[in-house]
């Protein structure tokens, strides 16, 4: 717009208000923050489409890509502390109990594409008991079916063993679905 003849045909491009505007636009400081500010935000509407979306199931994909969403804001902002603090205050208030609850961790621990490939959901401890809690819900009382996925089941798919170990159970860990 600002290179523009009609830019410079218009009467404001004359005015104080006009030349400022003009020179913020072009200054290589507002383009950087342009950057800055896509770099924040794209992981994050990544994770709103995804939770938005009709054409896939992404129960087991929200913790994980917010967990993700959460990286890529540090790394975009160089690891500044107070420059990614006060986005991730915002991005914790408003997932809180909506996109954090048992049920979306126990799915981000049982997706094969994050269990086995992310380093840090192996030490998700607060994931791993919401399995626990899920079963609690799941099958209530019935503490012989809730120890035997506990100790048996469990223990089988985060070890990738016997019918986690077929091939179709490999692939699936490969694809983000």
């Amino acid at each position: 717009m600002f290179c523009s003849e009609e830019w410079e045909k218009c009467k404001f491009s004359k005015t104080v208000k006009g030349k400022t505007v003009y020179a913020m636009v072009l200054s290589t400081a507002f383009w950087t923050g342009i950057t800055t500010c896509l770099k924040v935000f794209a992981p994050l509407v990544k994770v709103l489409r995804m939770v938005d979306a009709d054409w896939k199931p992404s129960m087991g994909f929200i913790y994980g890509e917010l967990r993700k969403a959460t990286q890529e804001i540090k790394g975009a902002l160089n690891d500044n502390e107070n420059a990614y603090k006060p986005i991730l205050d915002i991005i914790k208030e408003k997932s809180s109990k909506r996109l954090d609850t048992c049920l979306h961790m126990a799915a981000y621990i049982l997706n094969p594409y994050y269990y086995y490939h992310d380093p840090l959901a192996k030490l998700d401890v607060e994931a791993d008991d919401s399995i626990v809690e899920i079963l609690g819900v799941l099958f209530p009382g019935d503490y012989e079916l809730q120890n035997q996925i506990n100790m048996v089941e469990l223990p089988m798919y985060k070890n990738k063993l016997e019918k986690f170990d077929r091939p179709i159970a490999i692939k699936s860990c490969a694809v983000k679905q």
